[in-house]
């Protein structure tokens, strides 16, 4: 969510009288936010700094609002503490030269005088960029929503925080809220869908009824582009375009990583359309996998659309489905003559997207009727797995030491469900002296994490027996990964790298696989590796027997241990060119059905 630019700050020659509410002058104008001052009240320096952000000239403006210009802007303050106008003015200022902490300051000295649900919001997305602020930013973004409650962007940036909360069920209800108020808002349902993969009570038949009628109330009528002049002959050398926000470091598409790289280039070409804003050194490393590579998070739908058109893509690949940062909407456009599904939490059910890759376990061909896609299997399975190139050796069985057992889950905390918390709590109750290891990205926040404590506290367990750890590098997360005995799956949306960066350290996953595509990404894993039977539990007394019965086992677990990373690294998972020759298989099928239909459209 981005801050509107001030492009326009109208100066009048009268003076302004009112001292008390300056910024009841803060409009909305036809392009971006305006602010009326008196003629005389704006610090020169603010005019020249908008003048150079307004004409592009960002490095220019951050150099020139330096100390010398911060202060000629607080002695004016200083001055006249009542003008919160010019506060806000050098706050969005500050804000779009990247001086955050400055900015911030104003905002608060503003809310000191007067509140404003535009000056409330811009604090909100101001902390929200911090991860470990989220409790913060939900706060500011309540009381502007409560100030503006027409305002649909503000609602549905705190139920974005509810949600990194940890509170989706309370997310879900706030966006259902949120398309009754605007119900042709096309990306609301498709945040609910993502939404609802997290919660147990959402089966296939219900994902896809939900799908289906997002796709016949908002795709109806688009036009699509005209009839696809590509080459319908089945041999020869194929333009594959992949469309995604998640060309980035430790996104799910790190896990192909491998596998594009060694794709064939003889026989395809590959082109990437990346929704990436802020690119990191994952998405240069992506960069150089693809033959070309445009960044497109600045371009309309119809503007990508043409370029994947003038590029002759033969195969549109739509990574990451419901996702953040997905642009379905280029899919709509229908620029490619085959498009495809690539890792969607559940159907998409557009029209315009024929089929869906994935393989027989994540979605059994009985789960076909729930699909608006082809289901193309990939024979030996979808999961693949690089292994760090720098990681620490397996360490002998932490119970060992510790005398007691120490369970663990490193997924997101989003995927901690009441359901799954219910199943962990049994567990802990019958093994008292086990302890429990939660790791999340949020877990800075100190409110997320007396959320998640105060769930377990209301469960009766002593929250001394719950280790909660945040962010590290990924060489101390395996290192804490080796400091758990067991690791306990989240249910009904499974882990999936930290199942695979489990078994690297030595650890394995107890999983409860369920009828969804994410409720069975564990079960993938284990019936990839052969090991479905010993850790895939069929119902939740399963799942809590399991748990209890390898914690029993201490030998069991320290022999499994010292055989797992070896295990791993002769299964298919850790095959790059198995995955990618069935890739090239999958391809190929589709691009033959496409020109068969073209054969048989032209009466041949």
């Amino acid at each position: 969510m981005q801050n509107t630019p001030i492009h326009t700050i109208n100066t009048p020659d009268c003076a302004a009288t009112d001292q008390g509410a300056h910024l009841a002058q803060l409009l909305h104008g036809e392009q971006g936010l305006e602010i009326s001052l008196a003629g005389d009240a704006l610090p020169a320096v603010l005019l020249e700094i908008n003048g150079l952000l307004r004409a592009g000239r960002h490095e220019e403006a951050r150099t020139r609002f330096d100390v010398h210009a911060l202060s000629k802007v607080e002695a004016c303050v200083t001055h006249d503490p009542g003008c919160t106008d010019i506060m806000y003015v050098a706050a969005r200022l500050l804000r779009e030269t990247k001086q955050c902490e400055a900015a911030e300051r104003f905002l608060r000295m503003i809310l000191e005088r007067e509140t404003h649900p535009v000056v409330l919001a811009d604090l909100a997305r101001l902390i929200q960029q911090d991860a470990m602020r989220i409790s913060e930013a939900k706060t500011y973004w309540q009381q502007a929503w409560d100030l503006a409650p027409d305002k649909l962007e503000y609602m549905l940036a705190y139920a974005s925080c509810v949600r990194d909360m940890g509170d989706v069920q309370g997310a879900v209800q706030l966006l259902e809220r949120a398309i009754l108020m605007e119900p042709r808002h096309r990306r609301l349902e498709l945040s609910l869908l993502w939404c609802m993969n997290y919660l147990p009570g959402y089966d296939r038949p219900y994902l896809y009824k939900r799908a289906k009628q997002w796709a016949e109330k908002h795709l109806a009528g688009i036009a699509c582009h005209a009839a696809h002049r590509n080459n319908p002959s089945m041999t020869r050398k194929l333009k594959v375009g992949v469309l995604s926000g998640d060309f980035m470091e430790n996104s799910p598409m790190t896990f192909f990583e491998p596998a594009l790289a060694v794709l064939d280039r003889q026989a395809f070409e590959l082109c990437a359309y990346s929704n990436v804003a802020a690119p990191d050194i994952g998405t240069d490393r992506f960069e150089t996998l693809f033959d070309v590579f445009h960044d497109i998070h600045t371009l309309a739908d119809p503007d990508v659309a043409s370029q994947i058109q003038r590029d002759g893509i033969d195969i549109l690949i739509a990574f990451g489905g419901q996702c953040r940062r997905h642009r379905l909407g280029v899919m709509a456009l229908r620029p490619a003559p085959v498009q495809v599904d690539w890792g969607a939490l559940c159907t998409l059910c557009f029209p315009q997207i024929e089929y869906r890759i994935t393989d027989d376990v994540l979605d059994p061909p009985d789960m076909q009727p729930y699909h608006g896609e082809e289901l193309i299997y990939l024979a030996e399975g979808f999961v693949t797995y690089r292994p760090p190139v720098e990681s620490p050796p397996v360490t002998p069985l932490p119970a060992r030491a510790n005398g007691y057992v120490t369970f663990g889950s490193f997924n997101s905390h989003l995927k901690i469900s009441d359901l799954v918390l219910d199943l962990w709590v049994r567990i802990l109750r019958r093994m008292p002296n086990a302890r429990l290891v939660l790791k999340f990205l949020g877990a800075g926040d100190p409110g997320v994490r007396e959320l998640l404590l105060q769930r377990f506290r209301i469960r009766g367990i002593d929250t001394d027996r719950i280790l909660i750890q945040g962010r590290t590098s990924h060489f101390d997360h395996l290192c804490l990964l080796g400091q758990t005995d067991l690791l306990l799956d989240c249910y009904p949306f499974n882990g999936f790298r930290t199942t695979l960066d489990g078994l690297w350290m030595g650890v394995p996953t107890i999983t409860l696989r369920g009828t969804t595509f994410v409720s069975r990404m564990g079960f993938a894993v284990m019936k990839q590796l052969g090991w479905d039977a010993a850790f895939v539990a069929q119902t939740p007394q399963a799942y809590i027997d399991r748990a209890c019965a390898y914690a029993g086992q201490l030998d069991e677990l320290a022999c499994l241990r010292g055989a797992l990373r070896d295990v791993l690294l002769a299964s298919s998972i850790c095959d790059p060119n198995r995955f990618a020759g069935a890739l090239e298989g999958a391809f190929r099928y589709m691009w033959q059905r496409w020109c068969e239909g073209q054969k048989t459209d032209c009466g041949v």
